[in-house]
C-alpha cells in the first residue's frame, strides 16, 4: 500500500522544476526504499545513522542492499545524526550519550565517507544551521562531480 501511494504521489503531483528531491525514509529495507530504487535508479543517497547499536545495524543493512544489483543507489555517503552534544554552559565541551566509533566501524564495512555529523540538540541552533549548510555544499559538490564523470 505505501509503494502504491509513493508511485501515485510521483505520477501525479505536478513538481515543477527541481533541482533536488530530498525523501526522507524511515530506517531499514522495506517495500519504500526498494520502490524508490525501481522509480529512480539515478537517484542519489544518503545514509544517515544516529551512534545506537540498533540504528548502525539497520544503516549497515540498508547499505548492503543499496550497493547490492538490482537494488543499487548512488550513495553519496553517511551522516551521524545525534552525534554528540554540548551543554551550555561548557560549548567546548563534546558529549557522546549514544557512544562513539560504530559510524566509523559502519564508514568502513560500507567503503562511505562521513560528511557530517551533526549535534543533538533541543531545537535549531547556530551550529546545526552551520553544519546542515556545510552539509548541502558537500552533497551538491559530489552530486555535480559524479555527473562530470559520467
Amino acid at each position: 500500500m505505501a509503494s502504491n501511494t509513493l508511485k501515485q504521489f510521483f505520477s501525479e503531483v505536478d513538481w515543477g522544476s527541481l533541482d533536488y528531491l530530498l525523501i526522507d525514509l524511515p530506517p531499514g529495507t522495506g517495500d519504500v526504499q526498494l520502490t524508490l530504487t525501481k522509480l529512480f535508479p539515478e537517484a542519489f543517497g544518503l545514509l544517515v545513522t544516529t551512534p545506537q547499536a540498533m540504528a548502525l545495524a539497520d544503516a549497515l543493512k540498508a547499505g548492503r542492499m543499496f550497493q547490492t544489483e538490482g537494488t543499487r543507489l548512488n550513495l553519496l555517503g553517511i551522516i551521524e545524526n545525534m552525534a554528540w552534544f554540548s551543554p551550555a554552559e561548557q560549548p567546548e565541551a563534546r558529549y557522546f550519550p549514544f557512544g562513539q566509533g560504530g559510524t566509523e566501524a559502519l564508514s568502513q564495512q560500507l567503503s562511505l565517507e562521513i560528511l557530517s555529523t551533526l549535534p543533538l540538540t533541543d531545537g535549531p541552533s547556530e551550529a546545526s544551521r552551520v553544519a546542515f549548510a556545510q552539509l548541502a555544499g558537500e552533497v551538491s559538490r559530489r552530486i555535480a562531480v559524479h555527473h562530470q564523470n559520467q
